[in-house]
C-alpha cells in the first residue's frame, strides 16, 4: 500500500523478478482508492492516539504582516537599483553583489538579465 500526498509526486511502480528476485521500476498510473479523511478535523481517532507522541499545546499567535521584497530584473549594462546579491537568470549559480548604480555586466560575453535575490 502506498500513501500519496496531493502535490507530490508519485513513485514509480517496483516489479519484483520471480526467478532472480531483481527490482524493477516502470511508470505507472495510480488510482484513489480511498481517502483518508479521519485527520481533517485535527483529532487523532481513539485507536492511533499511542501512535503519536504527546506534544504541548501550542499557543497560535497573531500573524505578522509583512511586505514581500519586489521582484526586479535588468538587463545587462543597465545600472543596479537595489544594492544587493543578483544572479543570472538562466545561470542560478552565478552570484554576485552590485551596490546601487553599478552597472550589470554581460556574463561570458552575452547580454544576460540579472535577477535581484537580497540584500545579501
Amino acid at each position: 500500500m502506498s500513501y500519496l500526498l496531493e502535490g507530490v509526486a508519485v513513485p514509480p511502480a517496483v516489479t519484483i523478478d520471480e526467478k532472480d528476485g531483481e527490482r524493477y521500476t516502470r511508470e505507472a498510473t495510480w488510482r484513489l482508492i480511498w481517502e483518508d479523511d479521519r485527520y481533517l478535523d485535527g483529532n487523532i481517532p481513539e485507536e492511533e492516539k499511542d501512535y503519536f507522541p504527546a506534544t504541548e499545546t501550542v499557543t497560535p499567535t497573531t500573524p505578522v504582516e509583512v511586505a514581500a521584497d519586489p521582484v526586479i530584473s535588468l538587463e545587462s549594462n543597465q545600472r543596479v537599483s537595489r544594492s544587493g546579491m543578483w544572479v543570472v537568470t538562466n545561470r542560478l549559480d552565478v552570484r554576485k553583489r552590485f551596490e546601487s548604480g553599478d552597472k550589470l555586466p554581460q556574463h561570458e560575453g552575452c547580454d544576460v538579465v540579472w535577477l535581484w535575490v537580497g540584500k545579501d
